[in-house]
């Protein structure tokens, strides 16, 4: 089912900042696109939502908005 993955991870020790984030995703066996979002603190559970989408460019749509939410922590993110 994995058409896509991105992971980030913010990490600063002298903050105690420890957290990931992923978003995976792709088609099912319905043709509908289906976007997995895990995100906790760093060896910990976390949570997970799963989205199901109608098509590509909703899937692109939602992915942008949930990497925008990110944006504002670009100096302690790092791509794994």
């Amino acid at each position: 089912m994995m058409d896509f993955a991105i992971h980030l991870e913010a990490r600063d020790p002298a903050r105690t900042i420890w957290r990931a984030y992923s978003i995976t995703g792709g088609q099912d066996l319905f043709g509908d696109w289906v976007v997995v979002l895990s995100y906790g603190r760093i060896g910990a559970k976390g949570r997970t939502k799963t989205v199901l989408l109608p098509d590509e460019e909703a899937t692109r749509r939602y992915v942008r908005q949930c990497l925008k939410k990110r944006e504002n922590a670009s100096k302690f993110i790092r791509i794994v």
